[in-house]
This record gives structure tokens, C-alpha cells and sequence, in this order.
């Protein structure tokens, strides 16, 4: 089931819909959760992403880097990252939050993180968003 929420069409077109369903279970699946509870997905730029979702409020991205569409999209689940946790845990970091970001052109991994912020509310600061499922 897919559904945009605050706009009559999905501003993701329809026939990336699936395609981004698909790369957002690799990953879910990759961080070890194959069935998060809620998956939700919206399209802005890499520099709105990193700002508004993921919270980077560093030096501004290059232009052409920071007005690159992205999809952002938000996962709850039981996440565990791939970059390990600091040489004093034997885990890795774990959370029940995944947000990655996507480049729109391709549907390449450009950004993910897992924690313990909701970033679900932050995605409808970007626009309207559609929920994924599978």
C-alpha cells in the first residue's frame, strides 16, 4: 500500500513509487529490520534534507551538490547501524528510527542513520509524503 498524505497526487511520480518501496526494504533489511512498522518517503533537495531531517547545520553544501533531489525516507522499526558503534561497544549502535537519503536520478544510498529522534514529523516540513509499504 502506497499513499501520499497532503496532496491529491503523490509528489513522488508513480512509477518511482515502487522502485523506491524496493530500495527502502534493501535497506531496511541491511540495518535489521526487513518489516519496520511505518515507512514514509518524501522528495526535496540533499540540502533541505540535511538540514530540515538528518539536522546538519554546517557549512552549506556547493549549489549544484546542495539542489540535487533526493527522496527522504523515514523508517520505525528495530534498526542497527552498518557503521559499528566507538571502539568501547561491542555492538553496533541500535535505534528505532532509520532515516536514509536517496538521489532521486539514481535511488543510490547518499545518507542513513539510525537513532533514537522521530523522523517522521520533520519529512511533512519538506511536503507532502507518501507512505510506503510492502
Amino acid at each position: 500500500m502506497n499513499e501520499a498524505h497532503g496532496a491529491d497526487e503523490p509528489p513522488i511520480p508513480h512509477d518511482v513509487v515502487p522502485r523506491l518501496t524496493e530500495v527502502a526494504a534493501r535497506l531496511a533489511a541491511d540495518h535489521a529490520d526487513p518489516q519496520p512498522t511505518s515507512v514514509a518517503a518524501v522528495t526535496t533537495t540533499r540540502a533541505k534534507a540535511s538540514e530540515v531531517v538528518m539536522g546538519y547545520r554546517s557549512r552549506p553544501l556547493p549549489r549544484e551538490l546542495g539542489a540535487e533531489p533526493v527522496y527522504v525516507i523515514a523508517m520505525s522499526g528495530r534498526f542497527e547501524s552498518l557503521r559499528g558503534g566507538p571502539p568501547s561497544t561491542r555492538f553496533p549502535p541500535t535505534g528505532p528510527y532509520l532515516t536514509v537519503v536517496v538521489e532521486a536520478a539514481t535511488l543510490e544510498l547518499r545518507l542513513a542513520g539510525v537513532g533514537d529522534r522521530d523522523p517522521h514529523a520533520r519529512l511533512s516540513r519538506l511536503g507532502p509524503v507518501t507512505r510506503l509499504a510492502w
